[in-house]
């Protein structure tokens, strides 16, 4: 018999059955399922979704967001997102209480009226949820006006010497037409709308692949708009001292309230300022208040031209421009930001801001004020002083009067050269590296001013030499000056070195950076057709204008005065000194002991006389011009008019009258000497030993030259030194040393070598500092001090023997940096 299967299972089961019948809700919820299909069990009802409502939005809801945050930071545009920002305000009317009116809708106070919106950001330290965080706020500045306020962007930051206006498309910006909500549906063409909000095409996903340099100009861009009303500072007394000490002493002169010698003093008293450099502080200030005069004068001279020049539509409708600055509405979500609202519009104020201009304020309802354009208004210092830390701008420990900025005029707007303008440029002079051309047309904006233009060399196809581009080594060895390699990227070196490095040692009073402008395609071509007859036939030969080149140097014409009086004649002479001392360096070698003796420049007199290059070697001893004694700077400059060569011109009224064009005048002829002194005779009524007394009293009134040897004597090493520096930089075997037997001059240059990097570095660059010193040029020019003139923004000196006073002004030239693998060179040039 067949054991029933499934014995033990069962019995397992009917134990647990067993156990689970005393317990009854458990038994009943056991009880097995009955033999056959079960009805289905009916699912719990789903909850009745709740009815969702949207707030209904408001016509022109995103138009804030539609206005492009300029001068944003790219990496900080979504941080305007962070909050949900609610700018009500800028529809809601100021004459209506909040939520009855718009000012943008029917019955508003910019209603059927033409508006054009940019918008910018503030950061400002404010509470969110209980903690301090940096909030980056977001305003929009509403512009009512008839057509676009501008079609330029300026960009500016507090690290840019000078600000740059630039077409809006250079930078893809345009005004763009916005579409309220309840019309985008409409064919965009029948619109006629009237808001027009400033829009940027640039794709962010584009900007890895765009320079550093490129990328960042978003960053400092900034609304760009000329007023008609005078700035607030055409008045204004106070200029701004930066004088050039460690640490340098920046400090505010007013020239109607404070005392020059009372303000040396106190300085003096505070120990901030050597009791020796007191008077030379004097006279820094001094030119600078010059200075300052004659940038009012000649900005209020420009304003006025611009105004009358102006079309009187356009006109009028700068007379009647509001402008209108809103911030976000404070709500639940939002953080407060009524405690530091600011009446600025520019994030980014220079420095330097000079012209600026009113527009009506327009926030909400607890703080409502109204400006017309050109009024002023009292900004309360503590406003000042607290968001001076806040927006990069300084701060001021006395309430003043001040107009509410927006953007800067820029006096010397973009200029672009263009091919018709070829022909009012004319031939000035040039270098090695460098053509001059002098502007003779009648713009304003160029009168008085000249060209520095690059040349190639023919023979090479190659730039002039002069330094364009750093190398790596030279990145190294300029980078820790602030500004310098950017200006490289930029392809404004010239400038920058001049205006940042040359000028701290030679003052700049008497330094000129000049301004980059641009220059279109066929410029340069036409311009070095019209002056090839006028250059030296050994120029044409060696070098060409850069045609290929987009941009050159403007700088101010130092052979004129500005606003030169009728009847006054203006001289100018132009005086490359060279070498002002002699080396008497330990690293200069027994068989070059010479240089300790003869100048540099004799030398090299001698060797090119040789050589065959001169006919006669030049009377000229730097020493003589140098020597702080005007018996012998007058011995200098009388050798000059028998071997001018490259080393002294004279100008009248801005046109050569003594000296070579081009450096190629090797000596003058006596007849030629006497033609010249007869026609200055003839011009200004003086003799030779009248402007030579004149000349000399300038060159050491002034004390330009002390200034220049003193930058010279930066070269303490002599090129027999600093070259073994040179191979310390550049991280190579010294060539020099292994030619060398001397064993005492091995341990000498074995310590040099010795030396750690940026000691070497520091030698090296100030002996290409002193290398520039040596090779630029003193501009020095006169004219006659009109009669009852007390207030004059330049110099004098008096002339006994004619009895007249002249103006005069010094400014140093050709300023340009030297490339650090010239060093190689110079051994076998300096040891004659």
């Amino acid at each position: 018999m067949a054991r029933p299967r499934g014995r033990k299972r069962a019995a397992a089961a009917a134990a647990v059955a067993e156990e689970d019948s005393s317990k009854p809700e458990a038994a009943e919820a056991k009880k097995p399922a009955a033999r056959g299909r079960g009805k289905r069990a009916k699912a719990s009802p789903k909850p009745k979704p709740e009815t969702e409502y949207f707030p209904e939005k408001r016509n022109l809801e995103d138009l804030w967001l539609s206005a492009f945050p300029v001068g944003t930071e790219w990496e900080n545009i979504d941080k305007i997102k962070e909050f949900n920002w609610n700018f009500e305000n800028l529809e809601h009317d100021i004459r209506f209480p909040v939520g009855e009116q718009k000012a943008l809708e029917e019955g508003g106070e910019l209603y059927g009226k033409t508006v054009y919106l940019f918008g910018s950001t503030e950061p400002q330290l404010l509470e969110v949820n209980g903690e301090s965080k940096i909030v980056l706020i977001p305003i929009v500045v509403a512009v009512d006006c008839p057509f676009p306020p501008s079609d330029k962007i300026g960009i500016n930051s507090v690290q840019r010497e000078n600000e740059e206006i630039v077409p809006m498309k250079a930078m893809k910006m345009a005004w763009v037409p916005y579409v309220p909500l309840e019309d985008r549906l409409s064919r965009i063409d029948s619109l006629k709308t009237k808001i027009f909000t400033l829009g940027c095409t640039q794709r962010r996903s584009a900007l890895r692949h765009l320079k550093t340099e490129r990328v960042k100009l978003f960053d400092y861009c900034m609304p760009y708009y000329m007023p008609l009303n005078p700035p607030e500072d055409e008045d204004d007394t106070v200029v701004n001292i930066i004088y050039p000490l460690e640490p340098p002493i920046v400090c505010d002169f007013d020239w109607e309230m404070d005392d020059y010698e009372d303000f040396a003093d106190e300085k003096v008293k505070d120990e901030v300022l050597p009791e020796d450099e007191k008077e030379k502080f004097k006279e820094f200030i001094k030119e600078r208040v010059r200075e300052r005069k004659r940038e009012l004068k000649q900005a209020k001279e420009a304003r006025k031209k611009a105004i009358d020049d102006m079309d009187p539509k356009v006109k009028e409708a700068f007379e009647n421009i509001k402008f209108y600055k809103f911030y976000p509405v404070k709500t639940p979500d939002t953080p407060d930001v009524s405690n530091v609202k600011g009446r600025g519009i520019c994030r980014f104020p220079h420095r330097r801001l000079h012209f600026h201009f009113l527009f009506l304020l327009l926030e909400d309802e607890e703080e409502i004020g109204s400006w017309r354009l050109g009024a002023r208004c009292i900004i309360p210092p503590a406003l000042l002083l607290r968001r001076s830390p806040e927006q990069g701008c300084r701060g001021s420990p006395r309430p003043q009067q001040l107009l509410l900025t927006a953007c800067r005029f820029c006096v010397g707007m973009e200029v672009v050269l263009h091919e018709g303008d070829a022909k009012d440029w004319v031939y000035k002079g040039e270098g090695a590296a460098n053509l001059i051309l002098s502007y003779t047309g009648s713009s304003p904006s160029m009168l008085g001013k000249v060209l520095r233009v690059k040349k190639i060399l023919k023979d090479k196809g190659q730039p002039a030499p002069n330094c364009i581009v750093f190398s790596s080594h030279e990145e190294h060895l300029w980078g820790k000056i602030p500004g310098l390699l950017e200006s490289v990227k930029n392809d404004c070196l010239p400038q920058a070195y001049a205006t940042i490095v040359m000028s701290q040692h030679l003052g700049a009073n008497h330094v000129d950076g000049g301004v980059r402008v641009r220059v279109s395609k066929n410029f340069f071509e036409l311009a070095g057709k019209n002056v090839l007859d006028n250059r030296p036939a050994w120029r044409v030969n060696a070098s060409a204008i850069d045609a290929g080149a987009d941009s050159a140097l403007l700088i101010s014409d130092h052979t004129l005065f500005s606003g030169n009086p009728r009847g006054s004649s203006c001289i100018a002479v132009e005086i490359k000194a060279k070498c002002g001392f002699l080396p008497s360096s330990e690293y200069i070698s027994k068989e070059n002991s010479i240089k300790k003796q003869v100048t540099r420049y004799k030398m090299h007199q001698h060797l090119k006389f040789h050589l065959g290059e001169i006919s006669k070697t030049s009377e000229y001893d730097p020493l003589d011009l140098f020597s702080g004694s005007k018996e012998r700077i007058h011995m200098a400059i009388k050798s000059f008019f028998s071997t001018p060569q490259n080393n002294f011109r004279i100008f009248v009224d801005g046109s050569l009258v003594f000296g070579g064009m081009g450096g190629g005048a090797d000596s003058v002829h006596p007849n030629e000497t006497e033609k010249c002194l007869e026609d200055l005779s003839k011009v200004t009524g003086l003799q030779l030993s009248d402007f030579i007394e004149l000349l000399s009293e300038a060159i050491f009134k002034s004390g330009v030259l002390g200034k220049l040897l003193a930058t010279q004597k930066l070269d303490d090493h002599d090129i027999e030194g600093a070259i073994h520096l040179y191979y310390n930089i550049i991280s190579q075997p010294c060539l020099v040393c292994k030619s060398i037997t001397d064993t005492e001059l091995l341990r000498k240059y074995s310590t040099l070598h010795s030396l750690p990097l940026d000691k070497s570095e520091k030698i090296v660059r100030d002996f290409l500092i002193s290398a520039t010193a040596k090779d630029c040029s003193l501009m020095i020019s006169f004219r006659p001090r009109q009669s009852g003139t007390t207030d004059s923004e330049y110099d004098s000196v008096f002339l006994d023997s004619v009895n007249q006073s002249y103006d005069y002004k010094a400014y140093f030239i050709d300023l340009d940096v030297k490339p650090l693998d010239k060093m190689v060179l110079l051994p076998s040039r300096e040891n004659v």
